[in-house]
């Protein structure tokens, strides 16, 4: 009996080779679009992507006392000053949808304690796509474009809205995937360009 089945192995069966091959050309495809299909976000988990990062734009005009009395996270840190002057706040983890959160997050105050600086959400789970943010923006600036030096760098796209500016930024090593938005004051030049686009 095992000299029988050694030699089944050991025989080249072309039957056997074939369902091999058919077997290693389904099943990548088959893997692919699962992990595709679970990594894509759903057009619910990006439209509160984007809702979330306009209304953290809305609100940063507040004083930072009411700025994070009203932060949507569950734990928020004691302010930590910064080498450059300012107060850095963490936010904690922000589940946004039901496969992708802001596992960190994290809030910049001025030195003198009197505005926000800066918010930046760095992303985790589910894919939002470059066409998930033209859908919901059409009029964006390119505030970022990677120069091809290391995969870290990002192309980041600006909205301003309220005189707010939203970056969203896609990195080069998952160019379609949003990997973080920085939501902070628009400076005069970003103000001037985003009005040529209205």
């Amino acid at each position: 009996m095992e000299s029988n089945m050694t030699n089944f192995l050991n025989r080249p069966s072309y039957s056997r080779l074939a369902i091999m091959l058919l077997g290693a050309l389904i099943a990548p495809s088959v893997y692919a679009t699962k992990i595709s299909a679970a990594t894509v976000a759903t057009a619910a988990d990006a439209a509160r992507t984007f809702e979330l990062a306009e209304e953290i734009s809305r609100n940063i005009k507040k004083s930072p006392t009411e700025f994070i009395s009203s932060w949507p996270g569950a734990r928020i840190s004691t302010p930590n000053l910064k080498s450059e002057g300012m107060y850095n706040v963490s936010g904690g983890t922000l589940k946004i949808g039901d496969h992708l959160t802001a596992k960190d997050s994290s809030i910049s105050i001025s030195a003198d304690k009197k505005n926000i600086e800066s918010v930046l959400l760095s992303l985790e789970g589910s894919c939002i796509s470059r066409q998930d943010f033209k859908s919901r923006y059409s009029n964006y600036l390119i505030s970022n474009i990677p120069r091809g030096q290391s995969s870290s760098e990002t192309l980041t796209l600006a909205v301003v809205k309220n005189q707010e500016k939203m970056e969203f930024s896609f990195p080069e090593a998952s160019p379609d995937c949003l990997s973080a938005i920085r939501i902070a004051p628009a400076d005069a030049q970003t103000l001037k360009a985003a009005e040529a686009f209205n």
